[in-house]
């Protein structure tokens, strides 16, 4: 089935609902909130992969930081950032981009930003506490 691709307007926050293995997901694992007002919602891992969605108000930054063993690939839904480290670069909705391991990197929100995160492996960190 061909489907045309959606706007960015068009993509809202969705709620999983799948079964993989014997390991079920629905609404958010966990949730984080910011101090300065934004979120992480841990949407659901695997084994091999994490899916993330966060909130970010303007002016919000993620600092500069690696993961040793882990791949990112991240998608902006709304909004705009500037990609801070090792590359420097601003992203814009439906913009995408990847980490490889290893990397510095960071984001500040350039106006209120909304995006989705995939870490392969997971990270241990984001897991249920």
């Amino acid at each position: 089935m061909n489907r045309e691709p959606l706007a960015p307007s068009e993509l809202i926050y969705v709620e999983l609902c799948i079964t993989y293995g014997n390991q079920h997901v629905g609404r958010p694992i966990r949730i984080d909130e910011f101090d300065t007002g934004g979120e992480r919602r841990v949407l659901g891992y695997t084994d091999e992969m994490m899916l993330v969605h966060y909130s970010l108000n303007q002016g919000e930054e993620g600092s500069p930081h690696s993961h040793e063993d882990t791949v990112q690939a991240s998608f902006v839904i709304e909004g705009c950032l500037e990609l801070l480290g090792e590359y420097s670069a601003t992203i814009t909705a439906c913009d995408s981009y990847l980490i490889p391991p290893g990397t510095v990197h960071g984001v500040r929100a350039t106006e209120p930003c909304k995006l989705l995160d995939v870490f392969s492996p997971p990270l241990d960190q984001y897991k249920s506490t």
